[in-house]
């Protein structure tokens, strides 16, 4: 029998041991579900180039870190969380613990000094799950294997109350039933969204979910722009980014966490207020969600890789903001080439972050200022160290806990280019 006793926590969110190796050198193990403190007996495991990973356990002795989890689908082996038995005295310190150690290359004195919390039940106001006759909702464990999902305990209570009617098929043909779910809860609906994804869309649904959601689309994948409207609306859909409502259609994206996005706006607000920003570009801007809470802006360029959220932006945008269609750095640059230099830049990219290709041709053109909002915190480490031969150091970085239960956070992060 292999014991281990989990001393800490890899910045990936899988309980770290080491054992002694006869050779000198430590033997490394992962064990996922496991916290500082446990005490495990090792059941399976799998080996990797550096470390063992921890596939089945059995827990021996508890860490006073641990706490009963709220979640029925744990046990089940669901990963859709990462940290959902540690104690809530103990989360921010571990959160920002795991935090620091994907920003290996961050100066020190730069690092975030606490994680912004709220709170880590019902908050998510977006979730996609698998789908098929036999599970119902679905959502895959580590082991791949689907696990079927009666309630989600991060879901906004919405979107939870919604689930129990997924399982009713009614009518629906073998080739209707939908491979993927999307389920979102915006503030003005009571019901929430439903979103098929699959090959062909129904011509009659179970009347529990016309019944029982606000509004029932169609999609090929969930980023496709040609939806179709299963159950319409009864009014347009909008969503709030701190205090703005924007106009949302499918495939446009939202934030999962919108009270943690609403702190988020309001830190860039008081940034660009005591830089006494004036004009700015978002190169990400999505549906406009920054730019639109920004009223000190005299002017502001959007660009964004889909026309949907574009138009959605456009529907509210005042004069002085523009939006325009645009995947940079392959196209778009002759609006920046055209457009003066603004007092800052605001990027907002996917978790890939920036690369090496669009800092290499848009580099050069950023003025002194530069806001990056990531929600990959390993790849805006790599992002900085990019941004440094151009000449720009950060000068302050927030985090936020956008992912409550799991290992990334949401980062803020200011950079000054040098004179």
């Amino acid at each position: 029998m292999t014991k281990l006793t989990i001393t800490d926590l890899h910045s990936l969110g899988a309980g770290v041991s080491r054992l002694p190796r006869s050779e000198g050198r430590d033997e490394v193990y992962l064990a996922p579900g496991t916290i500082p403190g446990d005490t495990v007996e090792i059941l399976s495991s799998q080996e990797k180039k550096r470390y063992q990973e921890v596939t089945g356990f059995r827990l021996l002795e508890s860490s006073e870190e641990r706490e009963e989890a709220q979640c029925p689908h744990l046990e089940e082996g669901c990963g859709g969380c990462q940290l959902p038995k540690l104690r809530e005295s103990s989360y921010s310190s571990r959160k920002l613990q795991m935090l620091q150690g994907q920003l290996r290359f961050t100066p020190e004195e730069i690092l975030p000094k606490r994680v912004k919390t709220l709170t880590q039940c019902g908050h998510r106001a977006r979730i996609e799950l698998g789908f098929d006759a036999k599970t119902g909702p679905f959502y895959r464990n580590r082991n791949k294997e689907p696990i079927s999902i009666r309630t989600c305990p991060i879901a906004h209570p919405s979107i939870q109350d919604s689930l129990v009617h997924l399982n009713i098929l009614g009518s629906l043909s073998r080739k209707q039933i939908p491979e993927r779910l999307l389920l979102y809860s915006f503030p003005e609906s009571l019901k929430p969204v439903l979103g098929m994804i699959g090959k062909a869309p129904p011509t009659e649904l179970p009347s529990e979910w016309t019944l029982n959601f606000g509004a029932i689309f169609f999609q090929t994948s969930a980023t496709d722009a040609n939806f179709r409207w299963i159950k319409e609306p009864s009014r347009p859909i909008t969503y709030l980014a701190d205090q703005t409502p924007i106009p949302w259609v499918p495939g446009v994206f939202t934030q999962t966490y919108p009270r943690m996005a609403a702190e988020i706006l309001r830190d860039i607000r008081e940034f660009v207020a005591t830089e006494k920003i004036c004009t700015a570009w978002d190169l990400f801007c999505g549906s406009g969600s920054i730019l639109l809470n920004l009223p000190q802006l005299e002017a502001g360029l959007g660009l964004e890789r889909s026309p949907a959220a574009i138009d959605c932006a456009r529907k509210i945008a005042p004069d002085h903001l523009k939006f325009h269609t645009a995947h940079l750095p392959r196209e778009g640059m002759q609006f920046l080439k055209k457009a003066p230099k603004p007092d800052a830049v605001i990027v907002n990219p996917p978790r890939a972050g920036l690369g090496k290709l669009w800092i290499e041709r848009i580099g050069g053109l950023l003025p002194n200022t530069l806001v990056y909002v990531s929600c990959n915190p390993q790849s805006l480490d790599k992002d900085m160290q990019m941004l440094a031969p151009l000449g720009f150091s950060p000068i302050g970085m927030k985090a936020y806990d956008m992912f409550p239960r799991t290992h990334t956070c949401e980062i803020l992060t200011f950079f000054k280019k040098a004179e």
